[in-house]
């Protein structure tokens, strides 16, 4: 029986084939732009590589997405694509590229010893969806990370995709939700001391955890790297990092913890949270980081500082609920994490064909 799709490690001429998969889930090629913070559909051709990037990241640019692959693959981390058999000998025959996953591997924060992987993105073309496709793109994906050393596998998923990851051998159910809401007016603060992040603190390639969510967003890799292009309409955008002594858990005292206030691309009055932090040993599960209603405070004290009115970050669940009565905060999304440990014959599996 002819194998009919394969998985392979991604490869600098995959990226056009790549940016297909992905501009595949506009539907219609509904394309969008901002003007004055109001969102206009727009046509692709009439948008600059920056305004592209809005649209879903790195991937709905060529130029973008070959830099953000090289940077994956600098730093220790993986791509691979699934290719789906087309037979004939006409255009489109052969092996077209079909879907793309990339998973990150980090060094647990709880063990520093320990090493785990996190799904970063995963898509398939649309138009061949319930394929196997996605399927395959995972069990390598979790395969290679074993084979790397790694003894679970994370991944950040929506509601709809919990069935599809269920599947897959994924379990557990840590909600992240994402929050906005206003910031109190600046109280002569002063500036925060702007630094670039210390090597000290991720020097043992720790992946730390974003305003208490564990692992964090792929974007947030970029972050602590400065900004990955050298595009000065993507540039322009503020991006300030300090280094700040933030309240751990009560009765635990400070530590430190690198904060980065990112403007939002469409509203420079708001700020996107991110606060870096080493866990402080709280909680059931010494890998989340909760972040507190001390520290949340002193962040959007500083962000006030900087002169921003708005501010969006990512909580868990149970930080949420305890954090929404004493902040000026709403939900705008929920996701979830889920983990799959992986077994001992996946850590010595063979590597696929």
């Amino acid at each position: 029986m002819t194998a009919t799709h394969r998985v392979r490690p991604a490869e600098p001429g995959d990226v056009p084939a790549i940016v297909r998969v992905y501009r595949s889930d506009l539907i219609d090629g509904s394309w969008w732009r901002f003007d004055h913070n109001q969102r206009m559909s727009a046509h692709l051709e009439d948008l600059t590589p920056f305004q592209q990037w809005l649209n879903g990241g790195p991937w709905m640019n060529p130029d973008y997405l070959a830099v953000h692959l090289r940077r994956l693959a600098a730093e220790g981390h993986r791509a691979y694509v699934a290719e789906e058999y087309v037979p004939g000998t006409g255009p489109g025959a052969g092996w077209p590229v079909r879907g793309e996953i990339e998973v990150f591997l980090y060094h647990e924060a709880a063990d520093p010893d320990r090493l785990a992987a996190h799904i970063g993105v995963l898509q398939v073309e649309r138009g061949f969806f319930r394929r196997g496709l996605g399927r395959a793109l995972v069990e390598r994906a979790c395969r290679e990370a074993a084979a790397g050393g790694a003894r679970k596998v994370t991944v950040v998923c929506g509601r709809d995709n919990l069935p599809f990851y269920r599947k897959c051998g994924f379990s557990g159910l840590t909600p992240v939700v994402t929050v906005e809401g206003g910031l109190p007016k600046s109280r002569e603060a002063g500036r925060p001391p702007l630094a670039p992040p210390p090597e000290g603190l991720f020097a043992r390639g720790v992946w730390p955890s974003v305003a208490g969510v564990h692992p964090g967003p792929g974007q947030t890799w970029f972050l602590y790297r400065a900004q990955p292009y050298d595009d000065p309409e993507f540039t322009a955008h503020r991006l300030e990092v300090s280094l700040l002594d933030l309240p751990a858990a009560p009765g635990r005292g400070l530590r430190q913890a690198v904060a980065f206030f990112r403007e939002n691309q469409i509203d420079p009055n708001e700020v996107i949270l991110y606060c870096l932090a080493e866990p402080d040993g709280a909680g059931p599960d010494t890998s989340f980081s909760p972040l507190g209603r001390a520290a949340l405070a002193e962040l959007q004290r500083w962000a006030a500082a900087l002169g921003y009115t708005h501010f969006r970050t990512y909580l868990t669940g149970p930080e949420f609920s305890k954090l929404r009565f004493f902040f000026r905060m709403s939900e705008v999304s929920r996701e979830y994490i889920l983990r799959r440990f992986l077994t001992d014959s996946e850590v010595h599996a063979d590597e696929q064909a």
